[in-house]
């Protein structure tokens, strides 16, 4: 029964800066983060996100007095570890004379403004518990996709969201949609699928989270917009409910995958016997999300052509020791203006950037966030598990993990934790 493997009750603890406002607040930060829109205000220009964070900094030391300010020392070791980490980069592309910019970028915005973000927003809501920040998130995800359904359906929104924000040429030549977002694509259906399993754990792991329906709603409403977005979030969020469900009733995972079996056929069926209801964008953004099934079932075999073109043209390995160990310090490719060497591999451009050992640092320092999270509450094994597997996954596709996003999104739930367990321990002694 999954009652017996559901996560135990939230402890939702300490002093809370209270009300609506600040949590409708946080949702907006977190969402300029995540999403990262850049606005053609011009008074603050791609430097909004920053702003708020400032007046959030401002409202937070304002608002909690009596609240537990202190940083504990494994808060401090994560970001002086991540800190560290991007500082060794800067220091390896530096030496080879390359890309500083990109290097000086991730220094300052990964190892500093996104750590500082994640931590003003645990002093301005208070302990709320991890369960909290996940709601936020799965808030934000929902928005975005209505955004995204607005955009895609009517002609009007679209053009509303082009005078607020400056969105990539891909929305105006194909049929991706950005909501108010700078990005589309692998990045924004990365964005979508971070949102997604947020909202699936509230309503499938979380016991004590009430009103599990809405969660679930949320997280089909997310699911879909990424139809408009790209497959790497649905594939994510799909990788994600089957590692889920694998780890915690067998008996729901072969339901599952009965059920989307049957979707899934019924969908292909309908658009052989059908064609005239997939037509114009919506039909090219069915068939792009079920291009592997479409393909099967026409006789051209199971295939995916973003996947088969990752295999066959950005398998691109160095060829030195040199470049193994240190990289070429090149991120991009001034003569085209692409990927350097061609690949959007995310390991591979890593590699190329700034080597193997510095690598291996990056991703050293998500299994360390994740160990003392485990640790710190088993319960959420279940949840920590699947998720970060799926980043691993997604650092396939594109460097993701060496994104604003995932950084944000694991400190983020990394010092709800700890902080929850810290406050946990300080009130048990009183």
């Amino acid at each position: 029964m999954i009652d017996n493997v559901k996560c135990s009750e939230s402890r939702v603890t300490g002093s809370v800066v209270g009300g609506l406002v600040p949590s409708v607040f946080a949702t907006f930060v977190i969402f300029l983060i995540l999403y990262e829109p850049d606005f053609r205000l011009q008074v603050f220009g791609s430097y909004i996100s920053a702003v708020i964070i400032a007046a959030l900094y401002f409202f937070a030391f304002r608002s909690s007095i009596s609240l537990h300010l202190g940083v504990s020392k494994q808060e401090l070791l994560i970001i002086g570890l991540l800190v560290f980490s991007l500082v060794f980069i800067l220091f390896v592309v530096a030496s080879a004379g390359g890309d500083v910019s990109k290097a000086l970028h991730l220094v300052i915005y990964l190892g500093f403004v996104v750590p500082f973000a994640a931590v003003v927003l645990l002093i301005f809501l208070g302990n709320r518990g991890m369960e909290f920040f996940l709601s936020i998130i799965a808030v934000a995800a929902f928005l975005q996709a209505l955004l995204m359904f607005g955009e895609f359906f009517s002609e009007t929104i679209s053009a509303a969201l082009d005078e607020i924000v400056s969105r990539p040429e891909l929305v105006h030549s194909s049929y991706r949609v950005s909501g108010i977002s700078s990005m589309t694509g692998d990045g924004l259906s990365f964005v979508q699928f971070i949102g997604f399993s947020s909202a699936f754990s509230l309503a499938y792991l979380f016991e004590s989270v009430r009103h599990n329906k809405v969660w679930y709603f949320l997280a089909a409403v997310i699911f879909v917009s990424m139809l408009f977005a790209g497959r790497t979030g649905l594939l994510l969020s799909t990788l994600f409910v089957l590692a889920v469900l694998a780890a915690t009733s067998w008996r729901r995972l072969l339901t599952f995958a009965f059920s989307g079996s049957f979707v899934i056929a019924f969908l292909v069926v309908a658009f052989f016997a059908v064609p005239g209801a997939f037509v114009g964008g919506f039909g090219v953004s069915f068939r792009h999300a079920l291009e592997p099934f479409i393909s099967l079932a026409s006789g051209s075999g199971f295939r995916v052509s973003s996947i088969n073109d990752l295999l066959n043209n950005h398998l691109v390995f160095p060829d030195s020791i040199r470049v193994w160990m240190l990289g070429a310090g090149q991120w991009g490719d001034a003569n085209t203006g692409g990927n350097y060497m061609g690949t959007d591999i995310g390991y591979l451009r890593m590699i190329w950037y700034v080597g193997l050992p510095a690598s291996l640092m990056i991703y050293s320092w998500y299994l360390y966030a994740l160990v003392p999270m485990w640790r710190a509450r088993p319960d959420l094994k279940y949840y920590l598990f699947p998720l970060f597997f799926c980043l691993f996954v997604a650092h396939f596709k594109f460097p993701f993990l060496l994104g604003s996003q995932a950084v944000f999104f694991v400190l983020l739930i990394f010092f709800s934790v700890m902080r929850e367990r810290s406050y946990s321990g300080l009130m048990g002694a009183k």
